[in-house]
This record gives structure tokens, C-alpha cells and sequence, in this order.
């Protein structure tokens, strides 16, 4: 393991990486470098160099060239993308002749099949890994098709689009009209029978959606350090009530280990899962570093920082330390240890 100082740029989409990176980086070691569109952008002030990006920059798949062009000019050493990682992934070859290193998730063909949902689970058939039941739908006489299937043997299905983010359009089928009772409440994640039925008509332009059963128990998100294709350590969070239970021996992060080797991940990614009648399903594989990755670091591990001396070659994946167990973190104030 080396200390040789090492300049690491991070660009926009990173935003709790670079504090982490800073506070863990007690030997001096990492140059930091942050860019964003943002001029008032908060992770500017763990920086040794920021700049504030153009603001059309991730349009037409410019950041590719500009971040070549970046890297060349400053001699960065790492590359860690965010919003711009698929461009990079795309030109990969390129940086790789310039002799820049880059912090990918992984390659632009394996990215696009894990952010279609549909695509994701057709391609898990047949492996034995846990996958609720589930058809693909965009019409509405496709989706009366999919609920006349799985509706007889399935007691409660949901409806979520095949490409998304943040739960956006993920709803749980009711079969009752009380929609009034919905909108007073704020139940915002389900929907009558004849609502989404109605909803679906009224389409001209249709988008493809899944229909699948509705999971009940806990749901985990499995924060990893994955290093060309093998796991190097793993936590599993699982929200009770206020807080977030960190866990770092589950089946959900078996679940992870055979993910990150299938689809030969690297760098901080994420599984999440959710239970049903004690089995963990998969839901999705997001190739890149969750929002709650600062919970999992109260363990010791630190994800982004030995993610980023992986990749650098500044440390091999025996360095990196083994988490705790048995850590509560609270979804806000102030961290318990037990």
C-alpha cells in the first residue's frame, strides 16, 4: 500500500464522496479535485481545487470530451465520474490510452441492462438467484393480459416502470375505488384497479412498466466495494421504524456477492432487496453509490476511499478492513455504536 500523493478529480453527481474521502484520507494522500454546475455546490469545501462546470456540459454526450480534455490538462490521476459515468463508460478506451485511470461501475453495455428493469430480471432467469414474479406491460390490453396470469395466484401485485429512479411511478394495485381516501391521506404509493386501468387508456404514447408481485417484508440495500468483478466487503442496511440496522451478515449480501461477480462490478455499488415470507428478492442493482452509503461507512469501511485506492493500485483488496456489526444509525442525528 502506498501514500504517494494521488489526484482524483470528482465530477458533478458525488456529492457525499468527497467529505468521506477528505475526513478518511488522514495520511494526505489524495489530491482532491471537484466540479460542478453548481457554484454554491457544499462539497466544494473538502476540495484542494474545485471549479464550477458548464452548465449545458451533459447534454449530446459532451462530458466525454471535456473530461478528456480535463484530465489531460491537470494530470488527474482517477476519474470518478458521476452523472457523466455513462459517457465515460462508452469511450472507456479512450482515457485508458491517455493513460488516465477511471472509477467505473462498469462497462456502458452492463450499465444499460441494469437500468432496465425488465431486461435485468429476463436476464437473472434461469440462474437461481430470488426474483418475484412478474410481467412486462405497456398497453393496457398487455397489462389486463399480465393481471389476468399472475392476479389468480398472486394476492397483491404493484406496478413500477421498467426505467426509473427515486420509486418514481411505482404503485401498489388496490381493488377497491377509494381514491378520495387515498388523496386525503397522502397514499401516494397505491392505486385502485380502475384508476391505473383508466390510466392506461388515456395513453398515446406508452412506456413500458412491470407488473409484479408486491413484496412484504423488510427491504435491504446492500452497499459494496466491488474490485473488476469480486467483492471485497459488503453492509447490508435495513430501516426499523427511525433507524437504519447495519448488518454485515445477511443473505442479502450473498445475494450482492453473486451479483457483483455475474455482471463483473467494481468500484461502490448497490443491491437492494426486499423479503417475502423470509426470502430475499431481488429489485435492482444500481451501479453506483447509494444515498446512504454515509451509514454504512459508521462500520470502519469506509467505501469510496478503498474504492478509490483499488483503483489507483494503491492498495489491494486485502488492505481493505472488514466492517463492524451490530451498529445502529439513526436516518437522522447522531450515530450509535453498540
Amino acid at each position: 500500500m502506498t501514500t504517494q500523493s494521488r489526484r482524483v478529480w470528482f465530477s458533478r453527481g458525488l456529492s457525499n464522496v468527497t467529505d468521506i474521502a477528505r475526513t478518511v484520507d488522514r495520511t494526505g494522500g489524495l489530491e482532491i479535485l471537484v466540479s460542478h454546475t453548481e457554484a454554491d455546490f457544499p462539497g466544494f469545501a473538502f476540495a484542494d481545487r474545485y471549479w464550477v462546470e458548464p452548465e449545458d456540459l451533459y447534454k449530446g454526450g459532451g462530458f466525454a470530451d471535456y473530461a478528456l480534455a480535463k484530465c489531460e490538462e491537470l494530470g488527474i490521476d482517477l476519474l470518478w465520474p458521476g452523472k457523466g459515468a455513462p459517457d465515460i463508460m462508452a469511450r472507456k478506451a479512450e482515457f485508458d490510452a491517455a493513460g488516465i485511470r477511471t472509477l467505473l461501475a462498469s462497462d456502458s453495455v452492463t450499465h444499460a441492462l441494469l437500468d432496465d428493469k425488465a431486461a435485468f430480471y429476463r436476464d437473472l432467469a434461469g440462474t437461481g438467484l430470488p426474483i418475484p414474479e412478474w410481467m412486462e406491460f405497456s398497453t393496457l390490453a398487455e397489462f389486463d393480459d399480465a393481471w389476468a396470469t399472475l392476479r389468480p395466484f398472486v394476492p397483491s401485485l404493484c406496478v413500477k416502470p421498467t426505467v426509473s429512479i427515486f420509486a418514481l411511478g411505482f404503485r401498489r394495485i388496490v381493488e377497491d375505488d377509494d381514491e378520495w381516501g387515498r388523496f386525503v391521506s397522502n397514499d401516494q404509493y397505491k392505486i385502485s384497479l380502475n384508476e391505473f386501468r383508466r390510466l392506461l387508456a388515456s395513453r398515446h404514447k406508452h412506456r413500458p412498466f412491470m407488473l409484479m408481485r408486491t413484496l412484504e417484508g423488510e427491504e435491504r440495500s446492500v452497499d459494496c466495494v466491488a474490485h473488476q468483478g469480486h467483492l471485497v466487503a459488503a453492509v447490508s442496511r435495513v430501516k426499523r421504524g427511525r433507524t437504519q440496522h447495519i448488518e454485515t451478515d445477511h443473505a442479502a449480501i450473498r445475494i450482492a456477492h453473486a451479483l457483483v461477480e455475474r455482471y463483473r462490478l467494481n468500484g461502490v455499488v448497490n443491491v437492494q432487496t426486499k423479503d417475502h415470507e423470509g426470502t430475499p428478492y431481488i429489485l435492482e442493482v444500481n451501479p453506483r453509490m447509494s444515498g446512504g452509503t454515509l451509514y454504512s461507512c459508521q462500520t470502519g469501511l469506509h467505501l469510496p476511499y478503498w474504492a478509490i485506492l483499488l483503483a489507483l493500485g494503491d492498495a489491494s483488496p486485502e488492505d481493505v478492513p472488514l466492517p463492524t456489526s451490530g451498529v445502529v444509525a439513526p436516518i437522522q442525528g447522531v450515530v450509535r455504536v453498540f
